[in-house]
């Protein structure tokens, strides 16, 4: 932070002083040609006045003054012309690099926030099942107690699972992965999702109601890849509240299903809405934040979407938290 604020203070200083630079030459360059053209029109006028022998001899209608005025005038118009073209270049060229630095300062830190959260979401689920395994080999335990500690280790064994195929799926992304699609009941595989999802939630209720007038709901997709997304817009709902969460599916337009994902959390600040759906965006640092993730999450999600021809959209869950809604065709 304290490295940034001295770069931009240095690139102020230097900013400032090539404008005022400029703007100094160019009033220089002005001066002297006003000079020059004040010195060559008192040279006209002395001439005429010993040629002519006339003490106050009136140069305004001189034709060798009058062309000197005209390119006096054409010089002032170029130096300006120049000066201002000179600043603006200066001024859009400075802004690009500018711009293209917060860019590069943005992907670093969101980088940086990447490594940080996908080292500790890698630890901590390999940790937990290393403790697991040590408690099983040094207690005595009774049926419950190991079958609730294998419970858990399954849990995170799935948690670790669903990490390393948010980050493989993210890479092959990059390489053009081309999806598997066929025909499958997007309601099984809804309640699917909610089933593993609820399976890691004690004490609140992933909810889920059919609004569609359907009795079967059958999609053309990668039922892979459809289901790491509903896996993590559902999981960023139950990340980000701390109630219940609600599942809608509705009939939308043209032989659309739309799939509503609605939470009572936080919701999205405004100047964030635009960003949520880019690679590696987590609002924060890695190091003071509270909630886990990697930015992963919701850009896999639009990838898949998009990729399916259908649309994701985030609004504002009312009276506060956050609706996404999924967008995709039906098989006709």
């Amino acid at each position: 932070m304290k490295k940034n604020f001295s770069i931009n203070i240095l690139s102020g200083i230097i900013i400032s002083y090539l404008l005022l630079a400029l703007i100094w030459w160019t009033i220089l360059l002005l001066q002297k040609n006003e000079d020059a053209y004040i010195s060559k029109a008192d040279n006209i006028k002395l001439y005429q006045e010993k040629t002519l022998g006339i003490r106050e001899y009136d140069i305004s209608k001189d034709h060798e003054y009058l062309a000197l005025t005209e390119g006096y005038d054409k010089q002032r118009l170029m130096i300006l012309g120049e000066g201002i073209f000179f600043g603006l270049s200066m001024i859009v060229g400075i802004s690009m690099i500018l711009r293209s630095s917060k860019r590069m300062i943005s992907t670093n830190k969101q980088q940086n926030n990447f490594l940080l959260a996908i080292t500790h979401e890698l630890k901590t689920p390999v940790a937990a099942v290393k403790l697991i395994l040590q408690t099983l080999v040094k207690r005595t335990l009774n049926k419950d107690q190991i079958d609730t500690l294998t419970s858990n280790a399954l849990q995170e064994n799935q948690r670790l699972e669903s990490l390393i195929d948010n980050v493989l799926l993210s890479t092959k992304l990059m390489d053009g992965y081309d999806f598997h699609r066929e025909s499958i009941d997007y309601k099984e595989l809804i309640n699917k999702c909610i089933l593993r999802q609820q399976q890691r939630v004690k004490g609140r209720q992933i909810q889920f109601v059919s609004l569609s007038q359907m009795d079967s709901v059958f999609i053309h997709a990668d039922s892979t890849a459809i289901m790491i997304a509903l896996n993590n817009v559902i999981d960023n709902a139950l990340k980000y509240s701390e109630d219940d969460i609600m599942l809608s599916l509705s009939d939308g337009n043209k032989g659309k299903i739309i799939l509503t994902i609605a939470d009572t959390g936080i919701g999205i600040a405004a100047k964030e809405k635009t960003q949520i759906f880019e690679k590696f965006y987590r609002s924060g640092s890695e190091e003071t934040r509270a909630s886990k993730g990697t930015g992963l999450g919701l850009y896999l999600v639009s990838e898949i979407v998009n990729a399916h021809q259908g649309t994701i959209t985030y609004r504002a869950n009312e009276p506060k938290g956050s609706q996404f809604l999924i967008e995709l065709d039906l098989i006709k």
